[in-house]
């Protein structure tokens, strides 16, 4: 079975770079050939990138949600947009 070498680190700093998973493939595989692995024992195509980097990102997504508390130290949550506080959303002008 191919080993996979997309984990959390990797998969974050492709999506950091905006590389996409095709481009991915392009990057690995010379990278892990120059690190002395054989390619063509890796889980390197672009179905298999994709898919490993979508869960990394869902991990990640329920990490911070669990993670996030709405009843922080203020006890409410104020939604800003564009640096101005939106009135509707908090109930008075500011």
């Amino acid at each position: 079975m191919p080993t996979n070498i997309v984990n959390s680190d990797v998969s974050s700093s492709l999506d950091q770079t905006r590389v996409s998973d095709r481009s991915a493939t392009f990057i690995l595989a010379p990278s892990a050939k120059a690190l002395g692995q054989d390619p063509s024992e890796l889980a390197l195509n672009k179905e298999l990138v994709q898919q490993a980097r979508r869960q990394h990102r869902e991990i990640a997504a329920h990490m911070i949600k669990e993670a996030f508390d709405v009843d922080g130290p203020t006890g409410s949550l104020t939604i800003h947009w564009d640096g101005k506080i939106q009135p509707a959303l908090t109930g008075s002008e500011v």
